[in-house]
């Protein structure tokens, strides 16, 4: 049973109730690899939620959270799966992601919990297959640049007493969803969320220190592009995304802009091409105009059934299984060939 809720439209709820053992662990649940986003909605939940609530990282952090977790960790209420134990668990939060398998291993505890509130930001309610038939889950969906933005809204209104270091690491969460409020996602809640986080003692030095994104003003203007032209296509359980945009010179640093693609939205396996013109020199001004595809794909840990690498080496390009790169300069219609490279990968995820 789930229960979505936006705004200030309510939806309805089908409960089952709850029977056997008395349970007396909260958990809040970040998504596998977690951004700041992730755990710094988590911790603020678990902040809301109060008592002995725990947040607990499904598999793993991006290398940037965890620089910041090994200095940090003890500030806050994080354990590893390992540190709990499911049988006990009562209720449980789930943020920055409404699907199973974003939340790894852990998916399973959302079935067991008495109750389950799922707080997203992505638009995917309709993709959410988190299941509970004892106390039902209830969805909270916003569209909001951040889903800390969602929990921080919460602490506010709520006259929550949050520490600096709190306040910090929620800043951090808004201003890496959000390309430090210069996405297109951004809007004015996301604004006043990190105003009230400012006026709570935030650490903007320690927000430039920690922020994973590093993107210049041409790599946020090709993500922005890159987000407006994302197609999403569900193969066999994995979400599939490829946007192409044309840019009038080769930039460098794209990797950069397919990794955040791929960090702030619900996909599982990303390819990200972009085309441009090559400079012609004098003796070719006569010879048809070439074109540069630079394709960059990216695949969450969890998918196993596609190795990116050698799929983009069938071009002359390559990588690895989850981070693989193609640069292709052609005199052919580069959108003929961007469309038999996702073939290619669609192929692969169909097998």
């Amino acid at each position: 049973a789930v229960r979505r809720e936006s705004g200030e439209n309510r939806g309805r709820r089908r409960s089952k109730g709850s029977e056997g053992e008395k349970r007396d662990l909260d958990v809040v649940l970040c998504h596998v690899t977690a951004d700041y986003d992730t755990l710094a909605a988590a911790v603020g939940l678990a902040k809301i939620r109060g008592g002995n609530t725990v947040v607990v990282l499904s598999g793993g952090s991006n290398p940037s959270v965890e620089k910041f977790l090994n200095l940090f960790q003890p500030m806050f209420p994080v354990r590893s799966p390992k540190g709990v134990n499911p049988e006990h668990i009562k209720w449980i939060g789930v943020v920055d992601c409404s699907r199973k398998d974003r939340l790894g291993k852990c998916a399973r505890w959302v079935e067991l919990a008495e109750s389950v509130e799922v707080y997203d930001h992505h638009g995917a309610a309709a993709e959410c297959d988190l299941v509970n038939e004892k106390g039902g889950i209830t969805l909270f969906e916003e569209k909001v640049g951040a889903a800390t933005t969602m929990i921080v809204e919460k602490l506010r209104d709520g006259n929550v007493h949050i520490t600096q270091s709190e306040a910090t690491l929620m800043a951090l969460g808004i201003h890496s969803d959000t390309g430090s409020l210069l996405f297109d996602c951004t809007g004015p809640r996301d604004v006043r969320a990190l105003a009230w986080l400012l006026e709570c003692g935030a650490n903007l030095k320690a927000v430039v220190e920690y922020k994973s994104s590093d993107l210049s003003g041409e790599h946020l203007h090709c993500l922005n592009e890159g987000l407006r032209a994302l197609k999403k296509e569900k193969l066999k359980e994995v979400v599939f995304g490829h946007c192409t945009i044309e840019t009038e010179e080769f930039i460098k640093g794209l990797s950069r802009v397919a990794q955040s693609i791929i960090e702030i939205t619900e996909i599982d396996v990303l390819m990200f091409t972009v085309i441009n013109d090559l400079k012609q020199k004098k003796k070719e001004q006569n010879e048809p105009l070439r074109k540069q595809i630079s394709a960059i794909g990216r695949s969450r840990p969890l998918v196993k059934n596609v190795d990116l690498g050698e799929v983009l080496s069938r071009w002359g390009g390559g990588g690895h299984a989850r981070a693989a790169a193609l640069t292709v300069r052609t005199e052919r219609d580069p959108l003929e060939i961007v469309e038999d490279i996702l073939d290619a990968v669609r192929d692969e995820l169909m097998e």
